[in-house]
């Protein structure tokens, strides 16, 4: 009687203390999910894909978040929101990259600076349910003015199996610039010497 006294003792202190490791790895668990941002903008135009990678491997990730910010003005994007099936394994979504199309014009942004700010969560109990946080954030320019042309070549006419040139200006250094014709894009290439001459 003794011995099986002792030995039902021994294995509930046995469950408790691998209940605890459990909840302490999983549930209680105080690392912050890894954020990494896919493309990171040095201007945000008329419009942009703002592409967010988030790991965890734990708890597992509750929510993302993202805000732009200008001045008092504050514009959320859809945040995204993960279920937690069940409370003891999370929401049990680990690994997730997200996308948002932002659109200042819409939004009702104005040109000029705009802090970018990603918030992950998780889904541990750490700080009173709401999880580990982690912030990542930003300086961009909004422009949403697009860039001038002025064409200095004069003479456009090309052969068939020939070859032409054009040779234009542009108002600011472009990301991508070329000429159509027709359905075919010819990329431009700067001037050596001159960002803004092609």
């Amino acid at each position: 009687m003794g011995k099986f006294f002792g030995y039902t003792v021994l294995i509930i202190l046995a469950a408790l203390i691998a209940t605890g490791c459990f909840l302490g790895y999983f549930l209680l668990e105080g690392n912050p999910p890894e954020l990494q941002v896919v493309s990171v903008p040095e201007t945000v135009g008329r419009e942009y894909v703002l592409t967010v990678e988030v790991k965890d491997a734990r708890s597992g990730i509750r929510s993302i978040s993202a805000v732009l910010s200008q001045g008092d003005q504050v514009f959320e994007l859809d945040p995204k929101i993960y279920k937690i099936k069940e409370w003891w394994r999370g929401s049990g979504v680990k690994d997730e990259k997200v996308f948002w199309v932002i659109k200042p014009f819409e939004l009702g942004m104005a040109a000029g600076k705009t802090l970018l700010r990603i918030t992950a969560r998780d889904s541990s109990w750490r700080n009173g349910f709401k999880g580990n946080e982690r912030i990542w954030e930003t300086e961009v320019p909004i422009d949403m003015t697009p860039p001038r042309i002025a064409v200095k070549s004069t003479v456009h006419n090309i052969r068939v199996g020939g070859a032409g040139l054009v040779s234009y200006k542009v108002s600011e250094p472009p990301i991508k610039t070329g000429v159509w014709i027709d359905e075919r894009f010819f990329p431009g290439y700067p001037k050596p010497g001159g960002a803004k001459d092609m």
